[in-house]
């Protein structure tokens, strides 16, 4: 898949052409990194692609809010590869801590060495902040002088550096989940936020007929379907939001081409993830509505 492609794509949702350009010239005027990372799947959803792009090309950073799998990090891997830059990705957790992001001497104290924060803010990468709601207090820190509108990091212990001017930071973090850590006050004043909604039917049928091409069009919507009860049913705590997974779909299709049972493989994908009796049988029953284990099914043209 080429930028080209995507560009098409996000043209046929009726995307702006107005923003297209703006990314067209961007990429112009600036270096395209050879790390850039061509995603696996284009993000479906005209409305926030147009807040997404219009919001980096004016400069600003950004935070994702949405329920799992709304397709928050397949987003943020669109735009740092159409923007033509390289992303670095750093998943927050209460172990995290300053030197993780940032960077630490080595050497008996001779030499630093750049953490991927740092990496991102000095070759102008796209930085894919995830579940940034989890930062600790000293992660916290280290986001609020990069992100200060100066550009300008100056911490103590490192060497002061400026912030490339193509660098953009991305944050994700889930929404509408028990448990969900509220994010910081004086962090999140120094991103927009955009909210994505729940994946529709559609959208989650034409991601999966974009990723397999040779998926019949009455399985996608089948699948999409399916995963749409299962999502629903996580929304109001039903099931626990672990089993919402479209890399497992996307994982059970791939086994299901290479000639493993439908159900079957969507119970490895979804079903187990539940790691809960009562959870793994509801899963599994719902699932038994779409496939059943004792029938034979094509959901591939020419194959499988």
């Amino acid at each position: 898949m080429k930028y080209t492609d995507i560009i098409d794509e996000y043209r046929s949702q009726g995307v702006s052409e107005i923003y297209l350009k703006e990314i067209d010239k961007i990429r112009e005027n600036s270096e395209i990194s050879p790390n850039a990372v061509v995603p696996d799947t284009v993000f479906i959803g005209k409305s926030v692609l147009e807040k997404a792009i219009v919001s980096l090309i004016n400069g600003n950073n950004i935070i994702l809010v949405g329920n799992k799998a709304s397709g928050k990090n397949v987003l943020a891997d669109n735009m740092a590869f159409v923007f033509g830059r390289e992303p670095f990705t750093m998943s927050f957790n209460s172990e995290m801590n300053a030197r993780d992001l940032i960077g630490e001497f080595f050497n008996d104290g001779r030499e630093f060495r750049d953490g991927p924060i740092a990496k991102c803010a000095k070759l102008g990468g796209f930085g894919i902040l995830d579940e940034i709601n989890m930062a600790t207090p000293g992660s916290t820190a280290i986001l609020h002088s990069l992100l200060d509108y100066r550009r300008i990091v100056d911490l103590p212990g490192m060497n002061k550096f400026k912030v490339h001017d193509s660098a953009r930071f991305i944050g994700t973090m889930n929404y509408g989940y028990l448990g969900t850590k509220e994010l910081n006050e004086a962090l999140v004043s120094r991103f927009q936020v955009i909210v994505i909604g729940e994946s529709t039917k559609e959208q989650i049928s034409t991601i999966l007929l974009n990723r397999f091409n040779d998926l019949e069009i009455e399985h996608a919507n089948t699948i999409a379907l399916m995963f749409c009860r299962i999502q629903e049913m996580a929304r109001v705590a039903e099931l626990p939001s672990k089993v919402v997974d479209l890399r497992g779909i996307i994982d059970a299709i791939k086994t299901i081409r290479s000639g493993l049972n439908p159900y079957e493989a969507l119970l490895m994908g979804v079903a187990y993830k539940a790691f809960n009796d009562s959870d793994v049988d509801l899963v599994s029953s719902l699932i038994r509505d779409y496939y059943s284990p004792n029938k034979e099914y094509k959901l591939f043209k020419g194959g499988n």
